[in-house]
């Protein structure tokens, strides 16, 4: 298990930061637009976006092991939530 401590960057935490604010405001837009059941699923990867962001700070991160578990439990539920919205938005439309 590799367990070395990511770099603390504070620009690369910014940019994970502004990708997760745009897909966190594109899925606000999704809900109101056609595909509604896509939206939580965006909310999902925003948070997935979100931690990783939060990796990279010195204040918010995590211990190692503790961080790689909750990613793989956050991205299995992105990518289940995921299949579902595609599955429930196709049968809606």
């Amino acid at each position: 298990m590799f367990s070395a401590e990511p770099n603390q960057n504070i620009v690369v935490a910014a940019i994970w930061f502004s990708i997760g604010l745009a897909v966190a405001s594109s899925a606000i837009i999704v809900l109101f637009g056609k595909a509604p059941f896509l939206s939580p699923a965006l909310l999902m990867m925003s948070a997935l976006l979100f931690m990783l962001s939060a990796q990279r700070t010195q204040r918010y991160a995590i211990e190692p092991a503790k961080f790689k578990k909750r990613m793989q439990f956050v991205a299995f539920s992105t990518a289940i939530l995921s299949s579902l919205s595609i599955v429930f938005n196709s049968v809606v439309q």
